[in-house]
C-alpha cells in the first residue's frame, strides 16, 4: 500500500477504480493528472484495486513514477473481496480527503489544463454540490473521435441552478465522470453506488443531481472517455449483463418514485422518462435473448414503474407471465431484425 501525505487543504480527490488494469492505460491516466503541474497539496489520487485476480495491478501502481518520483499524494487501496466498480468508488468516497471528488475510469484520462479549471470553479462556487463539465471521446488508443458534446446542448453554460431545475430543463448526462461532487454532500446524504453489479452509474447520477442544491455547467472538457467494442460494458448476449442492466433501469425508476413521493413532479417526470426509455430499449434489444425462466423472473422482480400512460409497459407490469410468453414467441423475428440491424450498421462503418 502506498501511503498518502495529504493535508486537510486538499481540494480534489481523483478516484480511480482498478481491476486487472493495463499498464499502458494506467500510466496514461496518471500522466494526464500529474503532467498538469498542479501543486500536489491541492489534490490526491485514490486508486482502489477491486480484488484483481493477480498482483499485477498492485505492482503497476507501486512502480508508477512521474518525473522519476513516486507521487506523495497517491493512495492505493486493495479490496480483499470483489465489489465491482461501484464498491471501489464507495471505498474511495469514504476515505476521500478532498473537498470534492472526481471519478475516472481506468482506461480514461484527464484533459489537458482541466485541473486548473476545476480548482478555479471550486474557489468561485465555494460550497456548490455539483460542477459539471463536458467531455471528449476517443478510441482505445487515445485518438479523439468527438470534441465535446454538451456545450452544444447547453448554449455553452447556464446560471447556477438547483439540481431539480436542471433535471427539468436540460438533458441529464449519465456518466459519473462528468462531475465534481462535493465530498460532504455525498457523505452526509449517504449517496453511494450500487455494489456487486456490472452497471451502477445512472441511478447514482440521477439521485445526486435531484438532491443537489446547486449545480453549474462549465463548457470545458474535463475527461477523455475512451470507447471500444471490447470494453466490459458491452452487453452482447451475456445473461448476467442483461439482467444487471435491467436492474439499473429499475433502480432509476425508484429514483423517479422518490421524487414523486417528495412532491417534485417535474424532476420525477424527467427521471421517469429515462426509466421508461431504458426499459423499452431493453425490450427491443436484449430482454428477448433471455431464457424463459430468466425473462419471467426479471419482468416479475424488476417491472416498469409508474407507467400507467404507456399501454405496453403497463401491460408488462400487470401481466409478467403473459408478457414473457408473448416476448419469447416473438424472439425469432426480433433476432432476425437485430441481425440485419447490426449488418447494416457494420456496412455503414465500412
Amino acid at each position: 500500500m502506498v501511503e498518502s501525505n495529504i493535508k486537510n487543504n486538499t481540494l480534489i480527490s481523483f478516484i480511480i477504480p482498478l481491476y486487472s488494469v493495463k499498464e499502458r492505460d494506467f500510466n496514461r491516466c496518471m500522466d494526464s493528472i500529474y503532467s498538469q503541474n498542479i501543486d500536489n497539496s491541492t489534490f490526491e489520487v485514490i486508486c482502489v484495486d477491486d480484488c484483481s485476480p493477480t498482483s499485477e495491478t498492485e505492482e503497476i501502481v507501486a512502480k508508477y513514477k512521474y518525473n522519476a518520483i513516486t507521487p506523495p499524494n497517491l493512495t492505493f487501496v486493495k479490496h480483499p473481496v470483489n465489489k465491482r466498480q461501484g464498491g471501489a468508488r464507495n471505498t474511495a468516497i469514504e476515505n476521500a480527503k478532498g473537498r470534492y471528488v472526481f471519478f475516472i475510469d481506468q482506461d480514461d484520462f484527464i484533459c489537458k489544463g482541466c485541473i486548473d479549471v476545476m480548482i478555479r470553479a471550486i474557489r468561485q462556487y465555494d460550497g456548490i454540490d455539483l460542477v459539471m463539465f463536458d467531455f471528449v471521446t476517443a478510441d482505445e488508443y487515445g485518438n479523439i473521435t468527438q470534441e465535446g458534446y454538451y456545450k452544444y446542448k447547453y448554449d455553452n453554460n447556464f446560471e447556477l441552478i438547483s439540481g431539480r431545475e436542471f433535471l427539468s430543463s436540460y438533458e441529464t448526462p449519465w456518466g459519473p465522470w462528468l462531475y465534481l461532487y462535493r465530498t460532504a454532500f455525498l457523505q452526509d446524504n449517504h449517496f453511494r453506488f450500487e455494489e456487486n453489479v456490472r452497471f451502477e452509474d445512472i441511478d447514482f447520477v440521477m439521485r445526486c443531481t435531484a438532491n443537489a442544491k446547486g449545480i453549474i455547467f462549465i463548457p470545458s472538457p474535463a475527461i477523455t472517455h475512451t470507447e471500444s467494442e471490447y470494453q466490459t460494458s458491452a452487453i452482447g448476449d451475456s445473461r448476467e449483463k442483461i439482467i444487471d442492466f435491467l436492474k439499473l433501469i429499475y433502480r432509476t425508476g425508484l429514483v423517479a418514485q422518490e421524487e414523486f413521493d417528495k412532491g417534485h413532479s417535474d424532476s420525477g417526470q424527467a427521471i421517469l422518462q429515462h426509466h421508461l426509455f431504458g426499459y423499452k430499449s431493453q425490450l427491443k434489444t436484449y430482454l428477448w435473448r433471455l431464457r424463459y425462466t430468466n425473462l419471467y423472473d426479471c419482468l416479475t422482480k424488476y417491472p416498469p414503474l409508474l407507467c400507467t400512460d404507456d399501454i405496453v409497459l403497463s401491460f408488462i407490469a400487470k401481466h409478467p407471465q403473459l408478457s414473457t410468453v408473448l416476448l419469447k414467441s416473438a424472439t425469432p423475428v426480433l433476432r432476425s431484425a437485430y441481425f440485419f440491424y447490426r449488418l447494416a450498421k457494420r456496412q455503414k462503418k465500412v
